[in-house]
């Protein structure tokens, strides 16, 4: 009965899933763009092995929603970067829907159109702000078809139903449709369109400020973070930009849509304004909210020029925003001088005397680099300390910690899944948790080793002592039981080498006594597959040794 390695197999089943796409060259890069990647940077964060990598692709094929996007796709990562240019720019070109003069439609001509009587601001506008609505539309139609993090389950949600649920119930969706509803629209069903209607969709358009929210979030995710004092300084200037930007709209819609589209009383500054362009208008509102909000010549010049009510009103709210967001600013100053003892700032410091002290003993640089990726697996950009933490909890906040952590690993090894409660309790009490980079040699043949390996995730090869790749081990698999139950006492026959980066937890030989030998069926398993293995790898090194006498000795 021939032996083979259960990698093997596994990956049989993993490609029978593919095969099917591999046929078309574009169906299989298309799938590639959609599907999850390592090429992700967020990626390594929820899964940290290729194993688990190729498992969620399989879910996405099985779940046979293809064609919904990834949230750790190629495809997501670089829409997600062409989204932040996007939302700046609607930002910025629908909030001026209000600053546009609209044409004289008041002509008794209905045989002209809208760009008869329009200025070249207004044509000009109109052609951007479709574009933008245009974007818009995509945009919307993409967000169903991405799948987003349940937090309840932990999974990546790909049914396009709950993605649909889920996206019409966040804010974005309805401020989405109604701005992106181009104002010239009126005049297509409308010679002379009702000013209310006009002056209810310049109002709208304000709602595209609430994508600021998106802007700072992305932001946070493209920008830099090895700089944070750099990062957060080309956010407040984004967020400060944004501010008067929606200040000097807010101060011109309010008056124009109470005194010119509702006719809510006559002012004669806001029908001179309807005469003047844009690039006459914004400057001279800019400047205004700009004072307020900064307390600029607060009260005696400028509340001389206001004469209406909603102006007070705007002046006060602006003046009181003013406030908070220096207020804000001095805050958000005072926190970056006061950051020494944030964790990323706790992490950069370690990393630089982790840079010192390589310097100063002179390692190589692919030595460096391994450290690096070491530290950052281990902390993912954020230093604390662990020992320190774990000390100040209480023995069943920490049994309840380590079940927690522990808990994906014992659902991923078949031979714990039989274990009672109370023993999987007693038996994570005793596993030792390691981190292994690419190339790391965690057991050697011809040395003693006493422990038994359970893979919570990576991927570690298996050699013979003559150097024979016999099979890869995954998440979820173990190694280390031959030479812990049948060869007791003796040197190890088999070389475990990391392939990637490596969490693998170890139990020592006297807690696997305390733990494992009393369960008469675990054992049964772990033995059996151990004379399996065992047998398989002899075999494997005898086929070997042939190999190399008969290359050897053998005349060509």
């Amino acid at each position: 009965m021939s032996h083979r390695c259960e990698l093997h197999d596994e990956k049989e089943r993993k490609n029978s899933f593919l095969r099917p796409y591999a046929a078309s060259k574009f169906k299989s890069r298309l799938l590639s763009c959609l599907m999850i990647s390592e090429k992700n940077r967020y990626c390594a964060l929820y899964f940290k092995s290729e194993e688990s990598i190729i498992k969620e692709k399989i879910r996405h094929i099985e779940s046979g929603y293809t064609y919904i996007i990834h949230p750790l796709s190629v495809f997501n990562e670089w829409y997600e970067f062409w989204l932040l240019f996007y939302y700046l720019l609607a930002i910025s070109i629908k909030l001026l829907d209000s600053g546009v003069r609209d044409p004289d439609t008041m002509c008794t001509d209905t045989k002209k159109t809208i760009f008869d009587d329009a200025d070249k601001t207004f044509i000009i506008y109109v052609v951007f702000s479709t574009v933008m609505d245009v974007l818009n539309w995509i945009d919307i139609a993409v967000s169903f078809l991405t799948g987003y993090m349940n937090e309840h389950t932990g999974l990546v949600e790909l049914n396009p139903g709950k993605i649909a649920k889920n996206y019409m119930k966040g804010l974005f969706f309805i401020t989405s449709v109604l701005t992106a509803c181009p104002r010239f629209l009126f005049y297509a069903f409308y010679d002379q369109p009702p000013m209310i209607l006009l002056g209810i969709q310049v109002s709208l358009s304000l709602l595209r400020g609430l994508r600021i929210i998106s802007v700072m979030t992305l932001s946070k995710r493209f920008l830099p973070s090895n700089s944070i004092v750099a990062m957060i300084i080309i956010r407040w200037s984004i967020l400060f930009a944004f501010v008067v930007h929606m200040s000097t709209m807010i101060h011109l819609t309010v008056r124009r849509v109470f005194r010119f589209y509702f006719g809510l009383g006559i002012c004669r500054n806001i029908l001179q304004i309807e005469h003047m362009q844009l690039y006459e208008v914004y400057p001279r509102y800019m400047f205004g909210a700009s004072a307020f909000l900064l307390s600029i010549a607060l009260p005696n010049e400028f509340l001389k020029q206001i004469n209406t009510s909603e102006g007070y009103v705007l002046a006060i709210l602006s003046y009181i925003t003013g406030k908070i967001f220096v207020a804000g600013t001095w805050v958000v100053t005072v926190s970056i001088c006061l950051t020494h003892n944030s964790l990323r700032i706790k992490y950069q410091n370690l990393m630089k005397q982790i840079e010192e002290y390589m310097l100063q003993k002179n390692l190589p640089i692919p030595l460096r680099k391994r450290i690096q990726e070491y530290y950052y697996f281990k902390y993912h950009g954020k230093y604390f300390k662990e020992d320190a933490l774990s000390f100040l909890l209480s023995n069943p906040l920490k049994k309840e910690i380590n079940l927690h952590v522990c808990k994906t690993l014992i659902a991923k090894v078949d031979i714990l899944r039989h274990l009672e409660t109370h023993k999987v309790s007693k038996l994570v009490e005793y596993l030792i948790p390691e981190i292994y980079l690419p190339q790391d040699i965690i057991i050697q043949s011809g040395s003693v080793q006493d422990s038994l390996f359970f893979i919570s995730s990576g991927t570690v090869a298996v050699y013979t002592h003559s150097g024979k790749e016999v099979c890869h081990l995954q998440d979820g698999r173990y190694f280390g039981e031959i030479d812990l139950i049948l060869k007791k006492e003796q040197k190890c026959i088999t070389t475990v080498i990391a392939v990637e980066i490596c969490q693998i937890y170890r139990l020592r030989k006297v807690d696997f006594e305390k733990t494992l030998l009393s369960q008469r069926k675990v054992m049964r398993e772990i033995i059996t597959y151990a004379e399996s293995q065992l047998e398989y790898i002899t075999m494997e090194e005898k086929k070997y040794k042939e190999q190399l006498f008969e290359k050897t000795y053998t005349a060509p």
